[in-house]
This record gives C-alpha cells, structure tokens and sequence, in this order.
C-alpha cells in the first residue's frame, strides 16, 4: 500500500496490526467494532480482540472495500446481526458539531514532540471545519497494556497449545517464547484483565455521552529502524518497544471499539504521524466521516513517506 502498487489491501487487527502499518506508512487503516466483519476462517491471535478489515490510501478507497465485507455472516458465530449503514452516503455529511474527546491526560500525553505537534495542528484543523473539542476524564485508562498483555499471551498460547507441545521446532524462537509465557499466568490474571476491559469499556459508553469520538494518536512515536527493540519517546529515557506499541492502540481493542487511523503529517525525518480516532460500537461511519472531511482539508494523504 505504502508503495501505491495496489488500491488497498485486507489485514487482521488485534492490538493494533493494521492501524500500526497505517500509522507509520502513512495510510489509512479501519479496526471494525468486534463482529462488524467476519472472522470466518481467520486463524485467532486472540479470539475476543480480532477483526478483519482494509488499509487503504485514502478514507474513501476504504470505504469501498469496507462495505464489501462488512455485514452478518452465518458462519461466524460471533458476527453481529447489526444492520450496515450507506457508508459512502455519510461521507458529505461535514463536520459542524461534531464532538471530538481528548482523554485528560493521556490522549497528548507521553509522545514523541514531533507526535504531540502534528495531531495538535490537526485537531486545529478539524476546528476550523466545525468540530468542537472536549477533554474527558477517565480514570481507569492507565490500565491497558497490562491488560491487553494477558489477554495476547493467554488467547494465542490456547488456541497454539497442542502444536506448542508437537511441533514446537517450526515455531520462531521469539513467536515460541511468547506463547509459551503465555502459558504462565493464572486464570486469576486473565479473569482480572477481562474485569478490566468491562470497566474500560463503561467509561467510554459514558464518555459518549459528551463526545461523538475520541481523538489519540496511533503511535507515540515515529518508525523506528527493523529490529529495534526499545524506543526513546521524551526525556532522552529507552522503552521497551512492545509496550509503547501498545499505548493508544490496545484502548479499542480492549474496549471493543472501532477505530480509524488517518495520515495527519511527518516528522522532521520525513516519517509519517497518524491520528487515531475512536468511536462508538457500529459507528464505523462517523469515523469514515471524519477522516473523509479531513482528507478534503489536506494533502497529507496524497504524499510518500521519505525513502
């Protein structure tokens, strides 16, 4: 997609695998609300965070193949009979009124500069096309990455444990390594991070209640080189990589939320900033929305990332 030699292209998003590429190659990537689409045949990572759906280069190309697949599958046991919306219908609407949330210390909290100034000029755009924006507290959002953590060792090492004990040569060592730490915590950790995404999720429900969508950026930070393994966000301080990964994106998977990532500018490198934004349960359209108006109102999308 990157390299515009396709119109668009499917992915599966978990904590993140779609939105993750889309940030940092400056595409645009859709995480469906949980049973919008169809996970039939679909080998899990983990069964009650996976979704299906497109990378495209713009909002609109993924609209086109979003509405393909979107939609009831008898096969899916866990698809959703929720009617779909005319998502291409929707994308005129403009933004006057729209609510955009920034959650109080966490949506432009711990990111790279070059992060927290591009998603602050774009929401200075978003403004300028009739959105209002609010800052809403919730206090159970530090939680996250431990709990989306559990689940991603927990739920893969299940579904991989017979092979696990049978073929455990054709596994990667580091893919090996961590299924089997998988296997390591308790059904107390688990049952506390399934807690946990049910309180996550109520704080959102009730956060819609002031707001349309919620505003994060997808990374903290820009690409990084292949293979690293920690990343420095602000104080010159190294991070472990998987955790940073995890900051904004795991908040829907767990939460059960959609979420659009849209190309909202570059670093000084010439490396791709994107915005997440989060909606409600099947309000895939406002997002589409949204990061449409926005497209409309800039060229980001339209430029490569330095190579």
């Amino acid at each position: 997609m990157a390299a515009r030699t396709c119109l668009g292209a499917l992915g599966t998003d978990t904590g993140g695998s779609i939105r993750l590429p889309s940030s940092v190659n400056g595409i645009v990537g859709i995480r469906p609300t949980i049973g919008r689409v169809s996970n039939h045949n679909v080998v899990p990572l983990a069964w009650t965070m996976d979704t299906v759906s497109p990378m495209a280069r713009t909002v609109e190309d993924c609209v086109l193949m979003f509405e393909i697949i979107a939609g009831h599958d008898p096969l899916d046991d866990h698809s959703a009979l929720a009617p779909v919306p005319d998502y291409r219908g929707e994308l005129g609407r403009g933004l006057r009124g729209l609510r955009v949330g920034l959650i109080r210390d966490y949506s432009l909290s711990h990111v790279q500069p070059a992060v927290g100034d591009t998603i602050r000029a774009a929401l200075k755009t978003l403004e300028s096309l009739g959105v209002e924006i609010e800052e809403v507290a919730m206090s159970s959002i530090q939680g996250n990455i431990s709990a989306q953590l559990t689940i991603e060792s927990c739920e893969p090492s299940t579904y991989h444990q017979e092979w696990l004990r049978t073929r455990a040569t054709d596994y990667g060592d580091d893919v090996r390594t961590l299924l089997e730490l998988g296997e390591m915590y308790l059904a107390t950790h688990y049952l506390q991070a399934q807690r946990y995404r049910s309180v996550l999720r109520k704080e959102f429900v009730d956060g819609f209640k002031r707001v349309d969508v919620f505003v994060t950026p997808t990374l903290p930070f820009t690409a990084t080189p292949c293979g690293a393994t920690k990343v420095v966000i602000e104080n010159n301080r190294e991070e472990d990589m998987l955790s940073a990964i995890m900051q904004f994106t795991g908040v829907p998977s767990l939460a059960g939320l959609p979420a659009l990532s849209v190309p909202v500018g570059f670093d000084a490198a010439g490396l791709p900033v994107g915005m997440q934004v989060i909606g409600r349960p099947f309000d895939e359209a406002t997002l589409f929305r949204l990061g449409h108006a926005y497209q409309h109102a800039t060229d980001w999308h339209t430029r490569a990332p330095s190579l």
